[in-house]
């Protein structure tokens, strides 16, 4: 969809000059309209992020995830605020998707550092981390 398309760009160029409010009701705006694209809530979640809204970003970065299984920039996003938030198994978990789904790709070494981190924070989860979905919810 073209429009869709230019509107995001629109949007992220928002958020690029630091137009963060702006660029949240854009962001709001496109997921509302395209109820099934990705990359609306990629762009809320990467805003929480940056305002330090961590379950909030976790929770964009899923909702990315659930309409695109196969974005390794969702995926290796979300596991890197997974272990922020205490959550190392559940990111590591999210890692190796991410890791698969990069091989080769221009993301594989952004997803190889934060293999690293999640490495370096191996412990138990915390308690209220997301548990294990199973083999029914890996991405084809």
């Amino acid at each position: 969809d073209p429009d869709f398309a230019r509107y995001m760009q629109a949007a992220a160029g928002l958020e690029a000059v630091g137009r963060h409010e702006a660029a949240l009701l854009a962001y709001e705006t496109a997921a509302r309209h395209w109820p099934t694209e990705s990359m609306p809530h990629l762009g809320l979640a990467n805003l929480a992020y940056a305002r330090g809204a961590l379950a909030g970003a976790e929770q964009g970065f899923r909702s990315a995830i659930e309409r695109a299984p196969g974005d390794a920039v969702a995926r290796n996003n979300r596991a890197s605020v997974l272990l922020v938030l205490g959550c190392p198994v559940a990111a590591r978990r999210e890692i190796e998707t991410a890791a698969t789904l990069a091989d080769g790709g221009p993301h594989e070494a952004a997803v190889a550092v934060t293999r690293h981190e999640i490495d370096a924070g191996i412990g138990p989860d915390a308690p209220g981390c997301p548990p294990d979905p199973g083999p029914a919810h890996s991405p084809p």
